[in-house]
């Protein structure tokens, strides 16, 4: 799982700013929401690596801040909405408990939900 996140890390250093170049693809729109998903959720929830976004994958770090400003992505993602959706729908392993972890500041500010 992790060299799989350096490869395609490294990928993106190497060929980007998006994974097909200069011009967004439905496949940097995906990543995104993997990417989005990873450190509210997917890690935690599923026990997936040790290392998060901000501190180990500045690539994907710097990645997850341009795909919120174009127009009309941001408001699509509600950070503390993808945690509830995580933690309490899905089955929970007898570990995970019911209390919700705080959203990450980095999110909350690049991303501030509506209403």
């Amino acid at each position: 799982y992790d060299s799989t996140l350096d490869e395609l890390q490294d990928f993106l250093r190497k060929n980007g700013p998006y994974l097909m170049g200069d011009e967004i693809t439905f496949a940097d729109l995906l990543l995104f929401i993997s990417l989005a998903r990873l450190d509210l959720a997917y890690q935690w929830r599923f026990g997936l690596g040790k290392k998060n976004i901000r501190e180990n994958y500045p690539v994907f770090f710097g990645y997850k801040k341009i795909i919120p400003q174009i127009p009309g992505i941001a408001g699509t993602v509600l950070p503390r909405d993808i945690m509830v959706l995580y933690l309490m729908t899905l089955k929970l392993v007898q570990t995970a408990g019911r209390t919700l972890p705080q959203v990450p500041e980095s999110w909350e500010s690049n991303c501030p939900t509506t209403g």
